[in-house]
C-alpha cells in the first residue's frame, strides 16, 4: 500500500493502558499520518472525555472486539489492541483472521504456547504484528544495536539489566490482573519481568545479540522470583539466561526499592563494553577511553511504533521496530524463570519497611530493606540472590528452554 492518506485505527479499550494509545493516536493525527477509525468501550460513561470526543466526532463505539471487527470492517486499517496480558492471545488472533494488521501492547504473551499459536495465525493469514515494546523504537536503542552487530564492543558475553522502581499499594489495586499469575486457567504472570520492566529484560536479550532485528534467544535459564506486596506473583526478581550465542544476560528488578531511578544496562563485549541507563544517550568504551556516544532528543517511543506501523502499512518500510516473532526470546526467558523457581516467594516482614503515606492520597509503601545493595552485589559478582547470601532468598536450579513447546506453573 503506498497511499499516504491517514492510516485509521480500530483502539481496543481506552480507559488505563488505552489511554496511553489515545494520547499517541492524537499525536500522530496531528502529524497527519493516522487517526481515529473505530473504538471499542466495553463500559459506556466510565471514560467520559475521551468517549465525548470520540462520539463529537461521528466515530463508532461498540462494546466489544467482535462487533467491531463485524460492524466497523470498513472504517479502520490496523487494529491497535491495549488490553490486559490475558487478552493478548484471543485478542491478536481476532482480529489477524478478520484480516487486520495489530499494533499489540507489551507484552506479547506470558507463555510460549500462547505465541506458538499467534504466530500461527500469522503465518495463516499473512497479516503483521507490531508488539509494544516502546524502547524498541528508542533511536539510542536501535543505534547501540547498530554499532553491537558492526562488532564495535566484540562479540558479547554479558548484559547487565538492574532496576529500582517504587510501586504502592494503589499500583496493584489499579485493575483485576495487577500481581496475578493467572485468570482460571490463562497465565498472566504480571510482575517485573513480564510487565513493567519487561521492556528491559528485552532489551537486554536484544543487545545480547550482534544480528540485526534479532534477539539472543535463552537456552538455559534460572530465576528467583519474590514479593514484597500482598501478590501472586513477583514484584522482585534476579535471573541468568544462558543464551544460543554463548552471551549471558543477568537481569535484576524490584518495584519496591526506596526509590524509582533509571534503568541501568550494560553490555560487556571481548574488546570494549556499552552502557545505557534507559535515556536517550549510550556510551561505548574501550578500556577506560569513551569511543563512541549517542544522544537524541527525548522522543516518546509509544508515539514511534505508530509511526513506523503506519510506514510499514504504507509500504514505506519494511521493517517492523517489534515483530511479534522477536519477543520470543522475552517470553522464554521468562516462562524460564517462572519454571526455575516453581512458585514465588513471599518475603518475611522483617525483611520489609511498610509505611503508610498521606500524600498525594492515602497509600502504602513496601521497600525491601537493602535492596539496593544486594541487587549491585549480585550483579558485580553475576550471580543470584541466593548465592550472595540473602537470608530470605530460595536456591533454584537452571531449567533448559530451547525446546520448551509448554509451560505450566506445578499445581
Amino acid at each position: 500500500m503506498a497511499e499516504n492518506r491517514m492510516v485509521r485505527f480500530g483502539l481496543v479499550g481506552v480507559g488505563g493502558y488505552g489511554d496511553a494509545y489515545v494520547r499517541a493516536i492524537r499525536v500522530i493525527e496531528q502529524e497527519g499520518l493516522g487517526t481515529f477509525g473505530a473504538a471499542v468501550i466495553r463500559t459506556r460513561g466510565k471514560y467520559p472525555d475521551a468517549e465525548a470526543d470520540m462520539v463529537k466526532r461521528g466515530i463508532p463505539i461498540r462494546p466489544s472486539l467482535e462487533e467491531m471487527l463485524s460492524l466497523d470492517r470498513g472504517a479502520f486499517d490496523i487494529a491497535a489492541i491495549p488490553t490486559g496480558i490475558e487478552c493478548h492471545r484471543p485478542q491478536m488472533i481476532q482480529a489477524v483472521e478478520a484480516g487486520f494488521n495489530v499494533v499489540l501492547e507489551k507484552p506479547s504473551t506470558a507463555t510460549v504456547q500462547d505465541l506458538d499459536a499467534m504466530e500461527a495465525a500469522l503465518k495463516r493469514t499473512g497479516q503483521w504484528c507490531q508488539i509494544g515494546f516502546q524502547s524498541q523504537s528508542n533511536s539510542t536503542v536501535r543505534e547501540l544495536k547498530r554499532q553491537i552487530c558492526d562488532g564495535r564492543i566484540g562479540r558479547v558475553r554479558e548484559v547487565i539489566v538492574k532496576g529500582f522502581w517504587m510501586r504502592d499499594n494503589l499500583y496493584y489495586a489499579r485493575n483485576a490482573w495487577a500481581g496475578k499469575l493467572r485468570n482460571g486457567s490463562t497465565y498472566i504472570l504480571d510482575g517485573t519481568i513480564n510487565n513493567p520492566m519487561a521492556h528491559y529484560l528485552f532489551n537486554g536479550l536484544y543487545f545480547a545479540s550482534a544480528e540485526w532485528n534479532r534477539a539472543a534467544m535463552p537456552v538455559t535459564v534460572r530465576g528467583e522470583l519474590y514479593h514484597a506486596h500482598d501478590i501472586e506473583s513477583e514484584d522482585t526478581s534476579c535471573l541468568e539466561a544462558v543464551c544460543d550465542n554463548g552471551a549471558r544476560v543477568f537481569f535484576y528488578g524490584t518495584l519496591a526499592a526506596s526509590a524509582s531511578t533509571t534503568i541501568s544496562v550494560e553490555i560487556i563485549g571481548e574488546k570494549g563494553r556499552a552502557w545505557w541507563d534507559g535515556t536517550p544517550a549510550a556510551k561505548i568504551f574501550v578500556g577506560d577511553k569513551e569511543v563512541w556516544q549517542h544522544s537524541t532528543p527525548v522522543i516518546d517511543g509509544r508515539f514511534e511504533l505508530f509511526r513506523n506501523a503506519i510506514r510499514v502499512f504504507r509500504g514505506q518500510e519494511q521493517e517492523l521496530y517489534c515483530p511479534l516473532s522477536l519477543t520470543r526470546a522475552h517470553v522464554l526467558a521468562v516462562d524460564g524463570a517462572f519454571l526455575s523457581m516453581g512458585r514465588t516467594a513471599a518475603i518475611p516482614a522483617a525483611a520489609l519497611e511498610v509505611s503508610e503515606q498521606a500524600t498525594p492520597k492515602p497509600h502504602v509503601r513496601t521497600v525491601i530493606k537493602g535492596i539496593e545493595d544486594l541487587v549491585h552485589r549480585a550483579a558485580a559478582e553475576r550471580k543470584l540472590f541466593s548465592d550472595v547470601g540473602a537470608p530470605w532468598a530460595v536456591r533454584t536450579k537452571a531449567v533448559d528452554v530451547a525446546g520448551l513447546k509448554t509451560f505450566e506453573l506445578p499445581a
